[in-house]
């Protein structure tokens, strides 16, 4: 409790700041994580980055139903039903656009760089324009009609993200202002800027750790990896122990007399 005075001078009593332990403690039974129990004892450790473990990441990828799941079943949802335009257009030009958009295969596309930033915890889409200086910020008013040639899909490890940062206030703000894709992507070293693609992560990271992923997130497996672990642990154990179970059979001759005797 402390003391202070009102407006009038008046001495009026106040409740002082305490902290506080709140919990559910027993420690006659030794329960509780205030107490001397092996659940008490527990603690999260950093590791080594599995997002950063591209070779562990594909080969589970391609063996384990679980991760393959993982990663594809919410980008082809997101997908399979194609997608809704709403603009200030005749009917006739939106179905246009969507049969374009078919015709350059940007659904599956999409797919695809959802299903890379789920595994490796980050992907470009990038935005191919015909005759376009990809070094220079996207002009949509300057886009013919037929320019748009689809979108070409690039996993984190396909590209480097410039050190220089995007400060214009808005959403990006932070982020990577340019893309360097190598020349082994398939396409000629170049770099693209950031409003020429269309960027999807796996798990959003705080700061910090954003940039020590070089501006990506982290794959979605990393988080369920030691689950993974355990469940695969299991069940290959439960095999190898029913695989390895057997009836042994016992013969003693003339068993019956020998009871009947006593």
């Amino acid at each position: 409790m402390g003391r202070r005075r009102d407006h009038k001078g008046k001495r009026i009593e106040t409740q002082a700041a305490a902290r506080t332990t709140d919990g559910f403690d027993n420690f006659a039974a030794r329960l509780g994580l205030g107490q001397d129990n092996l659940l008490a004892k527990g603690r999260y450790s950093g590791r080594s980055s599995l997002t950063r473990d591209r070779v562990s990441l594909e080969s589970m990828y391609r063996t384990s139903w679980i991760v393959g799941r993982m990663v594809d079943v919410v980008a082809e949802d997101m997908v399979r039903g194609g997608i809704d335009i709403r603009a200030e257009l005749p009917p006739g030009k939106v179905d246009e656009m969507i049969r374009a958009m078919r015709r350059m295969g940007v659904n599956s596309r999409l797919s695809e760089a959802i299903k890379w930033g789920r595994l490796y915890g980050g992907a470009l889409a990038v935005i191919l324009i015909d005759g376009a200086d990809m070094v220079t910020p996207l002009d949509v008013s300057q886009v013919g009609q037929g320019d748009f040639r689809g979108l070409y899909v690039l996993s984190r490890h396909q590209v480097t993200p410039s050190t220089q940062r995007i400060d214009e206030l808005g959403p990006m703000l932070g982020y990577p202002e340019h893309y360097r894709i190598e020349a082994a992507a398939g396409v000629e070293a170049m770099r693209i800027h950031h409003s020429r693609v269309i960027r999807f992560v796996g798990v959003e990271l705080p700061y910090d750790e954003r940039e020590a992923e070089q501006g990506w997130g982290a794959s979605v497996v990393e988080r369920a990896f030691d689950r993974i672990l355990a469940l695969d642990s299991a069940t290959y154990g439960s095999a190898n122990m029913m695989l390895k179970s057997h009836l042994r059979v016992v013969g003693i001759n003339k068993l019956r007399e020998i009871l009947a005797a006593g």
